[in-house]
C-alpha cells in the first residue's frame, strides 16, 4: 500500500491517512462499495480532479473496482458499459441534460472499440467519469435555472473541442444573438463569449495537469486561433502562463 503524504494527494495528508485506516478495516467487498460511493459523490458534485486523485490514492488496493490484470477484454468492455450507464444516470440526476448525457454515453461506447486491452479500458472508465463530472461542474458554475441559459451551457460543453461562436449558438437555438446575449448576461453576469473562453481554459487546465499534451496541442484541440492567443487568454484568466501552471504542485492548481 502507498504511504499517504499531504503534498501528494488532493484530499490532504490527515484525511488521506484516515481513509487508509478505514480501508484497512474493511473487507474487499466493503472497500469496493466505499470507493464507488465516493466516486458517485464526486460525479454528482462535479469534482473531476477528486476522481483522478482518489483513483491514484487507492490504485494499489486489492478491490474489484481497481483490479484490471485479470479478466478478458470482453469482461472489461462489459464493465465499462455498466460504469458508463450508471455514470450517465448519476449525471442526469445531478442536472445534466438527458440528451447531452446520452450523446456523451454513445460517443464513449463507440470509442470503446478502439481499446485493445483491459488496462486501457480501466483508464478509459475514469476518463469517462471525469468527463461527466467536468460537465456537471460547468453546470454548477452557472447560477441560473433559465432553460435557455442551461441550453447554452450544454451547447458549450458539447462543442468545447470545436470552433464555437455566438452565431453558431444562436443558429442552433433559433433565437437572435442579441436576445441570447442579453438573457445570458442578465442571468449569469457573464457574456456568452466570456463563458466559452472560461470553459475552454478550465478544460485546458485539466489537460495540462492530467495529460502529456504539448501546449500547442492543447491550443489546437480547443480551437484557439493561435498558441499566442491561447497563452494570452490563459494568463488573463489564471494569472499564469500554461507552462508555469503545469509546473505548479497539484494543491496550488485551482479548478
Amino acid at each position: 500500500m502507498k504511504q499517504a503524504y499531504g503534498h501528494e494527494t488532493f484530499l490532504g495528508g490527515e484525511l488521506a491517512n484516515s481513509l487508509y485506516e478505514s480501508i484497512q478495516e474493511k473487507s474487499r467487498e466493503e472497500t469496493s462499495l466505499f470507493i464507488e460511493s465516493r466516486l458517485t459523490e464526486f460525479i454528482k458534485k462535479g469534482e473531476p480532479r477528486k476522481i483522478a486523485k482518489y483513483v491514484l490514492l487507492f490504485e494499489d488496493e486489492d478491490t474489484d473496482l481497481l483490479q484490471t490484470k485479470s479478466g478478458t477484454l470482453q469482461e472489461a468492455r462489459l464493465t465499462f458499459i455498466s460504469a458508463a450507464s450508471i455514470t450517465r444516470h448519476i449525471s442526469v440526476e445531478a442536472g445534466l441534460n438527458l440528451q447531452l448525457a446520452s450523446a456523451v454515453y454513445e460517443a464513449y461506447i463507440e470509442r470503446l472499440t478502439s481499446c485493445k486491452n483491459p488496462d486501457e479500458i480501466y483508464i478509459f472508465i475514469f476518463q469517462m467519469m471525469m468527463d461527466y463530472a467536468s460537465r456537471i461542474a460547468k453546470l454548477k458554475s452557472v447560477v441560473s435555472t433559465h432553460p435557455l441559459v442551461m441550453e447554452i451551457v450544454n451547447i458549450v460543453s458539447t462543442y468545447l473541442y470545436s470552433p464555437l461562436s455566438l452565431s453558431d449558438i444562436a443558429d442552433r437555438m433559433g433565437y437572435s444573438k442579441e436576445y441570447l446575449c442579453r438573457l445570458f448576461k442578465a442571468e449569469t453576469g457573464k457574456t456568452i463569449h466570456q463563458y466559452i473562453l472560461e470553459s475552454k481554459i478550465t478544460e485546458a487546465k485539466d489537460m495540462l495537469h492530467f495529460t502529456n499534451y504539448s501546449i500547442a496541442e492543447i491550443s489546437e484541440n480547443l480551437c484557439f486561433s493561435s498558441v499566442s492567443h491561447f497563452h494570452r487568454i490563459f494568463r488573463s484568466l489564471t494569472g499564469f502562463t500554461p507552462h508555469a501552471y503545469r509546473l505548479l504542485p497539484p494543491e496550488k492548481q485551482k479548478t
